[in-house]
Formats: structure tokens, C-alpha cells, sequence
């Protein structure tokens, strides 16, 4: 049971900047698009180290305004069970483009998102 890496999440509350957004940091950072998909009603790209996300309804990006970042696992279930007692749930274990995915809080007030990459479609 591992963390194997770390996601700075970029919220991108006004839909109509998620495409300057993305270009900018892809033009900045140098950063390939790895991958772009829709889900829940939000718009994500991953670019490597980051995800930038937007949603043309603002009510589906909260959750994600509160993520202060992505820790990818290498066992979503066992992270689950730790947590169990301990967090405060935002999103229970669910499937996700890029594999499977749950959002706590934890007890100092900062909300996590855990992902597990190896189940991505």
C-alpha cells in the first residue's frame, strides 16, 4: 500500500477559460497532454504533474474546489479501508476514466483525493 505519486489539481471556475488555461500551462511547463475526458458534468485534461479541470455548470466543481490534491495509490481498496473512521467522505470509491477514485477530508480540514490508476479503461 503506497502513494506513487502526487497530482497538483487547477480548478478552472469560468468554463469559458479551461481551454487558455490548459494551453498555457502545456505551453509554459512544456507538459504533454496525457489525456482528456468528460466525466460527471466536468471537463478534465491531465497534463503529467497536473489535471486542470472546468465544468460548465459550476455546481459540479464542488468537490473538486475543495481537492487540494491527488495522491495516486497503488491499492484504492486498502486506502479505503485505512480511512474508514477516520475521514470525512466527500465521494465514495467510484469509477473514473482513469481508474478508480474516492475524495476525504481528513480531520486537520483538508480534502484528498485518492486515486488508483491501474484500473484505468
Amino acid at each position: 500500500m503506497e502513494i506513487t505519486n502526487v497530482i497538483y489539481p487547477v480548478v478552472v471556475e469560468d468554463f469559458a477559460d479551461y481551454a487558455n488555461t490548459v494551453a498555457h500551462y502545456r505551453e509554459v511547463l512544456g507538459l504533454p497532454l496525457k489525456a482528456e475526458f468528460s466525466h460527471q458534468g466536468f471537463t478534465v485534461s491531465w497534463l503529467g504533474p497536473m489535471v486542470v479541470v472546468s465544468a460548465r455548470d459550476k455546481a459540479a466543481l464542488d468537490v473538486a474546489l475543495e481537492v487540494e490534491g491527488i495522491l495516486v495509490v497503488d491499492d484504492l481498496d486498502a486506502f479505503w479501508q485505512r480511512m474508514q473512521g477516520r475521514t470525512e467522505v466527500l465521494v465514495a470509491p467510484e469509477e473514473v476514466p482513469s481508474g478508480r477514485r474516492f475524495v476525504v477530508r481528513h480531520q486537520d480540514g483538508r480534502a484528498v483525493e485518492y486515486l488508483d490508476l491501474a484500473n484505468s479503461r
